[in-house]
């Protein structure tokens, strides 16, 4: 994401913060600056960090947006705070606290999960799932916050994560490491010390943040089905403190987490 990209998203919420510009107004900008990327966000929507912010904010601000006008300041105003020190960071650092407040602030969350290219085997189809985020203003998928894997899958996708890295960057260096998976970036411990009781009633996991700041929870079974996409859900809903949710209309529980 370029630091102008970042520059122009943070000056457009703090003139809707300081009312310098109506909702209305500000919904309009980011309505153009959706339309205006080039990895649209409807058509791929785990395209990278900058269509994934403008994606959100965008959401925030329509009508149907469930949250009080008091919820939806401080989230912004702490979005905004965020994308102005972190605007020199990696993707994989801004995009998370951006989408936990987000995900935080809105009443209800409305989760799917995207159908699998009937084209493909079962053996490869039954390895991943995604999850998209429906917008309660149009009913589409706007942004896919989570994908699922199998251990087996994820463990294959890394060299092909590292030829991208090594292609783009050059030689790796310590000092410049943009590998995400790392095993101290594993966030998994966190989620077991804060919901052991959840993290127990389901297989093994690891929680990863990837290149882009969007989730991946990979589960140590021999498939994705019903059960493991809705417990990786789960995990994801905890993880970033959503008040209420559903999955394909399905509601979602877990250990209680704090209000906002």
């Amino acid at each position: 994401m370029r630091s102008a990209d970042l520059a122009s998203l943070a000056a457009r919420i703090g003139q809707f913060l300081d009312g310098v510009i109506s909702r209305e107004e500000a919904l309009g900008w980011f309505d153009r600056a959706h339309a205006s990327l080039a990895c649209a966000c409807d058509s791929r929507p785990r395209a990278g960090a900058a269509p994934a912010l403008v994606a959100i904010l965008r959401e925030m601000l329509t009508p149907q947006w469930e949250a009080s006008e008091e919820v939806l300041a401080r989230s912004l105003a702490r979005m905004h705070e965020c994308i102005c020190e972190l605007a020199a960071r990696p993707a994989r650092e801004i995009l998370p606290p951006c989408l936990e407040d987000a995900l935080g602030a809105a009443s209800r969350v409305r989760l799917a999960a995207l159908e699998r290219p009937d084209f493909l085997p079962d053996a490869v189809r039954d390895q991943w799932a995604d999850i998209g985020w429906r917008s309660a203003a149009s009913g589409h998928i706007f942004l896919i916050p989570l994908c699922i894997l199998t251990r087996d899958q994820f463990r294959r996708r890394i060299p092909d994560v590292l030829s991208g890295l090594r292609a783009r960057d050059g030689v790796l260096s310590p000092e410049e490491d943009t590998f995400p998976y790392h095993p101290e970036n594993d966030q998994a411990p966190l989620i077991r010390e804060t919901s052991p009781s959840l993290t127990a009633s389901g297989p093994a996991f690891e929680y990863w943040i990837d290149g882009a700041g969007l989730a991946e929870v990979v589960l140590d079974t021999p498939r994705i089905g019903g059960e493991e996409v809705f417990f990786a859900t789960r995990l994801f809903c905890l993880r970033n403190g959503v008040r209420g949710a559903t999955l394909d209309g399905r509601r979602i529980s877990w250990a209680r987490v704090p209000s906002r």
